[in-house]
């Protein structure tokens, strides 16, 4: 009986004949199989319990469910055990951030003239500074180089821009793939030197004088109509308002208007009245002058009655403007351009509507961008070269003031053969207007997806019919995207 009792353990087909007690669990070490089992059904059953006391409803949702489908909410509630939020909340959160490295960041140009827009609930924030000095060789009458009045005058400006960007949606048709643009600007100018009124030589107007401003601050929201997805290229649109942040009433000299004068006097030390005229061989002869602004009672009226700057640089319109626009992006897919991988192709037209302030209206302007961007390192370095204009339309000032010209002697207007000096009133004329246009080169470092830098330089190329543009403009940013 004992040999039959050793053969029975030892072979496994008979190893389900027991005694009728059960097993015996603590001799049976080669067949542990109903030991886990137990702890299973012991951790399913404490689950089962604890997420019942957690969620009441989950009795009554699983007494009223069929008994052939099962609790599907119950299921849904033990897979979100210990989770803080749902699950499909979570795999959103990560498709968010895979989102937004797909599109290396520096396939975007330097401005914000393109179809790109942010993810939902992503922000970018950028930190940039340009600067633009204007000489005499950077003002310009009927497209021609104006030295005759401004040859002896600079401007240095300075801007220094905090751009804020957030992407949102509204998760409804139509309403969806939105990105906010806010700038703040902030101005640092001084100018110096002096200009001499219709290109006199013998009379010059000092030109001193210095502003820090806040600028005009603008919100603009822009809207994808087109994903390159389901059409050629990428398509957006663009609408905002600029608010009156900024001054409009800077002015010459030490920002009262009163600026100094050297010129020629008449004999009695006086200054030359209105149409009397100066003969010029006796201007030659006579003793040069420093003194006030001898007309408007020192206040040089060029622009306004209380001698303010021209609109082009001032701080801020003084009043709100509006501005609307359309963009296109082209992304190149991997083999599309064999010798630019992946590059983009960006165009751009953003149009500013300016209201009349003051008696002075600053001219429409329009900006208008056509940019080719392409990695030359990896996803870490790419270059940008490209158009970007600007069109100004002429500005205008109500009023009169008194400037001299060279005349006759019927005291005729000449430009050669003068023998006179004459000081008229006359209607004051625009300043600004026509197109000032650059080629613009960068270079975009990405140490990581969600950090940029870019330097640009912009180049003239294209002169404005009137009014000043700086030949090189330099820029440096920093954006950070989280």
């Amino acid at each position: 009986m004992k040999k039959r009792g050793l053969d029975r353990r030892n072979r496994p087909d008979q190893g389900h004949d027991e005694p009728a007690g059960g097993p015996n669990l603590a001799s049976n070490r080669g067949k542990p199989l109903l030991i886990k089992p137990l702890f299973i059904v012991a951790a399913q059953c404490l689950a089962l319990v604890w997420a019942l006391a957690l969620d009441p409803g989950l009795a009554r949702a699983g007494e009223e469910a069929e008994p052939a489908s099962g609790s599907t909410k119950a299921a849904d509630s033990l897979l979100e055990l210990g989770v803080e939020k749902r699950f499909t909340d979570f795999e959103r959160s990560l498709i968010k951030d895979q989102i937004r490295t797909f599109i290396p960041p520096l396939l975007r140009g330097f401005t914000p003239l393109h179809a790109f827009v942010l993810p939902p609930n992503t922000f970018e924030v950028a930190l940039s500074t340009r600067f633009a000095d204007i000489d005499g060789d950077d003002f310009f009458s009927d497209g021609k180089q104006n030295r005759g009045v401004f040859g002896d005058s600079r401007v240095e400006r300075q801007f220094t821009d905090l751009s804020i960007f957030y992407g949102f949606d509204f998760q409804r048709k139509y309403l969806h793939s939105f990105t906010a643009f806010l700038n703040i600007p902030y101005l640092s100018s001084r100018v110096s030197g002096a200009i001499h009124p219709n290109g006199i030589g013998l009379i010059d107007v000092m030109n001193l004088g210095s502003t820090e401003e806040l600028g005009d601050v603008s919100l603009i929201i822009k809207k994808k109509l087109i994903d390159q997805a389901n059409f050629p290229v990428g398509l957006a649109v663009a609408a905002g308002a600029f608010f009156p942040t900024g001054a409009n009433d800077e002015k010459f000299g030490a920002d009262d208007g009163r600026v100094s004068v050297q010129r020629p006097t008449p004999p009695d030390g006086s200054a030359p009245p209105v149409g009397i005229p100066l003969p010029i061989p006796m201007l030659q002869g006579l003793p040069l002058k420093v003194g006030p602004f001898p007309f408007n009672g020192g206040v040089f009226d060029r622009f306004s009655d209380d001698g303010r700057l021209p609109s082009v640089l001032q701080p801020g319109d003084g009043d709100f403007s509006f501005v609307l626009g359309g963009f296109l992006t082209r992304q190149f897919l991997p083999g599309d351009l064999p010798l630019f991988d992946r590059a983009a192709l960006h165009a751009g037209v953003l149009h500013r509507f300016r209201l009349k302030e003051d008696g002075i209206d600053r001219g429409d302007i329009n900006t208008h961008q056509l940019t080719f961007v392409a990695p030359i390192w990896k996803d870490y370095l790419a270059a940008e070269v490209g158009y970007l204009g600007f069109y100004q339309f002429a500005d205008h000032y109500d009023g009169t003031f008194i400037t001299p010209f060279f005349t006759d002697s019927a005291g005729n207007n000449v430009s050669s053969g003068a023998t006179h000096v004459t000081f008229k009133e006359v209607s004051r004329p625009s300043f600004t207007k026509g197109e000032w246009g650059n080629i613009a080169t960068s270079l975009i470092f990405s140490p990581d997806p969600q950090i940029r830098l870019v330097a640009t330089v912009l180049t003239r190329v294209v002169e404005p019919t009137l009014g000043p543009a700086p030949s090189h403009v330099f820029r440096l940013s920093l954006g950070v995207l989280f």
